[in-house]
């Protein structure tokens, strides 16, 4: 089956703080980072503190929306990451956890928001621009959301795919992370419980398939 596009998650490497987006190409264009309204400004100014990973291949439309509406549900969005919004235009209808809302305000106070010391007329040009899309005021169909909630349940979510907690794991390492990142990271993990297989372990919302719950003994996971 010919490719059609492809999911890809760009990589701050200064603080670890990632962008998710979709790319409509038959190869992985390396040198290509994203045009969302947050990460953009920052790429132009300093290029070199990115990289671009690919994580999966899609093979029309519909996947390529579906997949990356899974992925920036899975990471979540801006102060969690780059993203302003969920991608594939699925927007409608999200409500955030009180863990979330909590770190969003706790980091959207004072000088961390965005807007902070702005022009009035420069804050409301940005938030016009910010707002802009296909997606404002689109309603889904019932079909469309319970398709949604059942692909993102249980083995079917991304970030209960023990593999794939692995390479977000192995893409994260030595990576630097400030205070703000830890603290979020930290929030966003909550509700999560270890599992173990016997040889590998992994914290998770739920218990993979041939997995246990608790982590391994020092001497195996060592």
């Amino acid at each position: 089956m010919e490719k059609y596009g492809y999911i890809y998650c760009t990589t701050d490497l200064t603080n670890g703080m990632k962008y998710i987006g979709q790319k409509k190409s038959g190869k992985f264009i390396q040198n290509y980072f994203g045009s969302g309204k947050i990460i953009k400004p920052k790429l132009k100014k300093r290029p070199d503190d990115f990289r671009v990973d690919l994580i999966e291949w899609c093979y029309n439309q519909e996947e390529l929306n579906e997949r990356e509406y899974d992925w920036t549900v899975a990471i979540g969005l801006y102060p969690l990451s780059y993203n302003l919004c969920y991608g594939g235009g699925a927007t409608s209808g999200y409500k955030h956890t009180k863990e979330s809302k909590i770190a969003m305000s706790e980091n959207t106070k004072g000088e961390k928001h965005p807007f902070y010391r702005m022009k009035r007329p420069e804050h409301s040009e940005k938030m016009k621009v910010a707002m802009m899309g296909k997606n404002i005021g689109k309603i889904h169909s019932e079909k469309f959301c319970k398709n949604r909630s059942e692909k993102m349940k249980g083995e079917n979510n991304p970030m209960n795919n023990p593999e794939v907690s692995k390479k977000v794991s192995e893409a994260l390492k030595d990576i630097p992370k400030s205070e703000e990142h830890k603290r979020n990271i930290s929030i966003a993990n909550t509700g999560k419980h270890w599992y173990n297989n016997g040889e590998k372990e992994t914290q998770l919302f739920e218990c993979p398939k041939g997995f246990i719950h608790g982590r391994l003994s020092k001497k195996k996971a060592a």
